[in-house]
């Protein structure tokens, strides 16, 4: 199997190429095909940053619990 990382910088920044290419496309093109293949873009790149945020929320979340416990074992 492939150990291929892409680099954060890339990462970060596929949704919002995601979103701006079915944009561009949506202005552009006048077909019908071309409407849902860039609608269907945009749903992906509106999904991925939602599924992002609130990974990212949770993970916070807990190691902010972690942090509370250890605080808390200290002061006892």
């Amino acid at each position: 199997m492939l150990d291929f990382y892409k680099p954060a910088w890339l990462y970060e920044s596929l949704p919002y190429g995601y979103l701006a290419a079915g944009g561009l496309a949506m202005v552009s093109l006048d077909s019908g095909l071309a409407m849902l293949s860039s609608g269907l873009l945009i749903a992906a790149g509106i999904y991925i940053v939602m599924l992002r945020h609130d990974c990212r929320r949770r993970l916070n979340s807990v190691i902010s619990q972690k942090e509370k416990h250890r605080r808390l074992n200290r002061l006892r």
